[in-house]
C-alpha cells in the first residue's frame, strides 16, 4: 500500500520489519521503486532478493525491465533478456512487451523488433511499444510502416488510443497529414475524442505543426475544456509558421481564461517576440518569468530569453541574464555566442567561446558552427583552423555534415580556397546546402570557374539545385562571362518551377545577361518583373553603359525618377560614366550636385573619378586637376592616371608633370604613370 502510494520510506520500514520476506513483499517494494522513479534502487533491490535465494517471477522481471528502460540501462536489460531466455520466459507476452518497451526506450529498435517477430502471439501493447519507440527516436516513417503492418498482418489487433496518439505524433513530425487526417476520422468514428484530452491535444498539435490552422482551431474550439497543453500546441504552431500576432493573441486569451503559462508557453512567446523585435513585450515576459522562478529550472526557457534579447539587439542584457543563471550549460553558452554573432560582435563571440572552454565546458556541434561563422565573418582564419583541429579530435567530422559545411563556409569566407577544397575532397557525401555554400562563396570571391565546376559536379551526383544554387550560378556566369551556362541555369529555373519573377532570381538573370552583353534577354526579364526594384534598374543600366549605349542609360534614369524609384550610388556611377562617354558636362555636373542635395548620397571616389574623366575628356584639365586633388580623394591613383592619360591626349605637358608627381608620390614604382609621362614627353617633343 505504501509503495503504491509513493510513500517509499514508510514502505521500506514496513518491509524491513517483516519477519519473513517472500516474493510478494519483494515485488511490492521493487514495483514501488520502479513506479516512483527510483530505477537504480529497484534494480539493487532485485539483486538483494536474488542474493537471498529467492527466484524472480514474471512480475519481478517486468519491474526490472521497466527500471532499465527508464534510465537507459541497455546493458543490464540485455543480461535480463538472456536470463529470461534461459528460463524459457521470452515468449510470455507480458515479459515480451516489457522487453520491447525496454529496447525501444533505449533506442535499440532492431532488437525490439526482433523480440516482436519471435512472439507466437502479440497484442496491441507489443505493437504500440515498438511504434512509440520509433517515434521517440525520430524514425517516423518506420512507425507508420509498423502501424500499417500491424493492421494488415494481424487483423485481430486493433489500435488503441495510445497507438493512435503515437501515429499522430509521427504524422506531425514528417508532415504526413493525409495519414493524420485518416487517423482523425478513425478515432472520431470510434468515439475516442469525447473525453480524451490527450488525443485532442495531439490532434491540435499535429494540425498546427503541419500548418493546417483551420483544422487545428476546429478541434480546439470543439473541446469543452482546453488545458495548458492544448493552448501550448496552438501557440507553438503559430510561432513555427511565423504567425506571431496570432500567437500573442492566443497567449492573451489563454491568460484571460485563468490559465497561467508554463515554461513551454513562455519559450514560444519569447521566440515570437524575438522574431518581430517586440522588446517591450519580451521585457514584460521576463518579469513574469522572474516572479514565477522558472528561469533557473528550465534551460529551454533560459535559452529562449537569451535569444530574445540578442535578437532584439540587446546582447548586453543577454550577457547579464547569462551571468545571473547559477548553473551554466553548454546550450546557454552556445545561445550567448550565437547572440554575439547575430549582432555582428564576432570578436566578443570568440572571446565567449574561450571563456566557455576555460570554464571546463566542451563545445558541441552547434557551438562550433556558431563560432566558425564568427571566424568567417572577420577572417579569423587561424582561430578557425584551431577549431578545425578540435572538431577532428572530437570525432565530429565523419558523421556531422552540418559542421563540415560550416568549415567550408569559414574557409571560403576567409578566401582560403585550397583549405576549403581539401575539406570538400576528403569526404564523398555532400548535400545541396554544402554545394550552395561553395558555389555562393566562390562566386562572391570571383572564383567563377570554381563555382561552375562544382555546379557541374553537383548535377553529376544527382543533387537537384534549388533556387539559391541557381542564383549563385548566375552570379558566377555574370562574373566570368559564361552566357551558355547562364541560359542553362535560366532553363533550370523554369523547369524546376521556381518563380522567374522573384526579385532575387530576376535581378540575377538581368545581371547575368547584361554582363554577358545579351541586353535583349536582360530587358525581357526586366520587363517581366511585377515589381522592378532599384537593384534590377541598376544592373540593367550598368549593362547598357558597359556596351556604350549611353542614351538608353539616360532614358532609363529619367523613367526611374518618373516611377518614383530612388537612385542609389551605383546608378549615379552609371549615369556619370554615360555623361563622360558622351561629353555631357552640364548634365554630369548637375547629377554630381543632385546626389547630396536631393538624394542624400555623398559622392565617393568612383563618382569623383567619373567627374575627373568627364572634365579631362572635354579638355577642362584644370578643373579635372582640382577635383583629383580634392580631399579626401587626393590619394586615389585612378584619378591621377585618368588625368595623366588625357594630358597626353591634349598635349598638356606641365599639368601632366604635376599629375605624374602626385601619382608617384602615392606609388613611386607606378609603372603606368612612367609609361604615360614618357608618351606625353614623346608627343610634345
Amino acid at each position: 500500500m505504501y509503495a503504491k502510494c509513493g510513500v517509499i520510506e514508510q514502505a521500506e520500514k514496513v518491509f524491513k520489519a517483516l519477519p519473513i520476506k517472500n516474493i510478494v513483499s519483494w515485488n511490492a517494494l521493487i514495483a514501488g521503486y520502479a513506479e516512483n522513479g527510483h530505477a537504480e534502487e529497484a534494480l539493487k533491490c532485485s539483486s538483494y532478493m536474488q542474493a537471498s535465494r529467492l527466484s524472480p517471477n514474471v512480475i519481478t522481471f517486468v519491474c526490472m525491465l521497466k527500471s532499465c528502460s527508464s534510465i537507459g540501462a541497455s546493458v543490464r536489460g540485455r543480461k535480463i533478456h538472456a536470463e529470461l531466455e534461459q528460463r524459457c520466459l521470452g515468449n510470455d507476452v507480458v515479459i515480451a512487451n516489457a522487453l520491447i518497451n525496454m529496447y525501444a526506450k533505449c533506442g535499440l529498435l532492431k532488437e525490439a523488433h526482433a523480440v516482436l517477430d519471435k512472439l507466437p502471439f502479440s497484442d496491441v501493447i507489443s505493437w504500440t511499444a515498438l511504434i512509440a519507440g520509433y517515434v521517440e527516436h525520430g524514425q517516423n516513417e518506420e512507425a507508420l510502416a509498423c502501424f500499417e503492418q500491424m493492421q494488415e498482418k494481424f487483423v485481430g489487433i486493433s489500435p488503441n488510443d495510445v497507438t493512435f496518439i503515437c501515429i499522430l505524433k509521427a504524422c506531425a513530425n514528417i508532415g504526413a497529414i493525409n495519414v493524420g487526417q485518416e487517423v482523425h476520422g478513425e478515432v472520431a468514428k470510434r468515439g475516442m475524442l469525447s473525453e480524451n484530452i490527450v488525443m485532442n491535444n495531439t490532434l491540435v498539435a499535429a494540425y498546427a505543426k503541419c500548418g493546417m490552422f483551420d483544422e487545428a482551431e476546429e478541434v480546439f474550439n470543439d473541446l469543452v475544456f482546453q488545458d495548458l497543453v492544448t493552448w501550448n500546441a496552438l501557440i507553438a504552431g503559430y510561432v513555427q509558421y511565423g504567425h506571431m500576432s496570432a500567437a500573442l493573441k492566443c497567449f492573451t486569451e489563454m491568460q484571460a481564461q485563468g490559465l497561467f503559462p508554463d515554461g513551454v508557453t513562455f519559450a514560444c512567446i519569447l521566440k515570437a517576440c524575438a522574431s518581430i523585435g517586440a522588446i517591450g513585450t519580451g521585457h514584460c515576459l521576463h518579469a513574469e518569468i522572474h516572479r514565477s522562478d522558472l528561469l533557473h529550472k528550465d534551460i529551454v526557457l533560459s535559452v529562449a530569453l537569451l535569444d530574445m534579447y540578442a535578437s532584439c539587439g540587446v546582447v548586453s542584457r543577454a550577457q547579464e541574464i547569462f551571468d545571473e543563471i547559477q548553473t551554466a550549460h553548454v546550450v546557454l553558452w552556445t545561445a550567448l555566442i550565437a547572440g554575439y554573432v547575430h549582432n555582428g560582435q564576432n570578436e566578443d563571440a570568440l572571446a565567449c567561446f574561450e571563456r566557455m572552454q576555460c570554464s571546463g565546458f566542451a563545445a558541441d556541434s552547434v557551438t562550433f558552427i556558431c563560432t566558425l561563422q564568427a571566424c568567417g565573418n572577420i577572417g579569423a582564419v587561424e582561430k578557425g583552423q584551431e577549431m578545425h583541429d578540435q572538431i577532428v579530435k572530437a570525432g565530429m567530422m565523419e558523421e556531422d555534415m552540418v559542421i563540415r559545411t560550416a568549415l567550408l563556409d569559414m574557409y571560403t569566407n576567409c578566401n582560403m580556397l585550397t583549405e576549403a577544397l581539401e575539406v570538400f575532397d576528403k569526404y564523398a557525401i555532400w548535400d545541396a546546402v554544402a554545394y550552395n555554400v561553395l558555389i555562393r562563396n566562390f562566386s562572391q570571391h570571383l572564383y567563377g570557374e570554381e563555382a561552375l565546376n562544382h555546379f557541374e559536379k553537383m548535377r553529376s551526383e544527382g543533387i537537384v539545385p534549388d533556387q539559391f544554387t541557381l542564383v549563385f550560378v548566375l552570379k558566377a556566369c555574370s562574373s566570368i562571362g559564361a552566357p551558355c551556362i547562364g541560359q542553362e541555369a535560366h532553363s533550370s529555373i523554369i523547369q524546376l518551377g521556381h518563380d522567374v519573377a522573384d526579385a532575387v532570381v530576376a535581378t540575377a538573370l538581368v545581371d547575368m545577361y547584361a554582363n554577358c552583353g545579351m541586353l535583349i534577354e536582360a530587358q525581357m526579364v526586366f520587363d517581366g518583373l511585377l515589381v522592378q526594384d532599384v537593384v534590377s534598374w541598376t544592373v540593367l543600366m550598368i549593362g547598357y553603359g558597359q556596351l556604350g549605349m549611353d542614351l538608353i542609360v539616360f532614358y532609363m534614369f529619367d523613367r526611374m525618377l518618373q516611377e518614383k524609384k530612388e537612385p542609389n550610388m551605383l546608378v549615379f556611377t552609371a549615369m556619370l560614366n554615360a555623361c563622360s562617354h558622351t561629353g555631357s558636362l552640364d548634365r554630369g555636373q548637375k547629377l554630381f550636385e543632385l546626389m547630396s542635395k536631393d538624394f542624400g548620397l555623398f559622392p565617393n571616389s568612383e563618382h569623383h573619378n567619373c567627374m575627373v574623366d568627364l572634365f579631362s575628356r572635354i579638355g577642362c584639365l584644370d578643373k579635372a586637376f582640382a577635383l583629383a586633388n580634392d580631399i579626401p580623394f587626393a590619394n586615389d591613383l585612378v584619378a591621377w592616371h585618368t588625368l595623366l592619360g588625357f594630358c597626353h591626349v591634349h598635349e598638356a605637358r606641365n599639368l601632366g608633370k604635376l599629375a605624374f608627381e602626385h601619382a608617384t608620390q602615392l606609388d613611386e614604382k607606378d609603372a603606368a604613370a612612367y609609361v604615360s609621362i614618357s608618351n606625353l614627353y614623346a608627343i610634345v617633343s
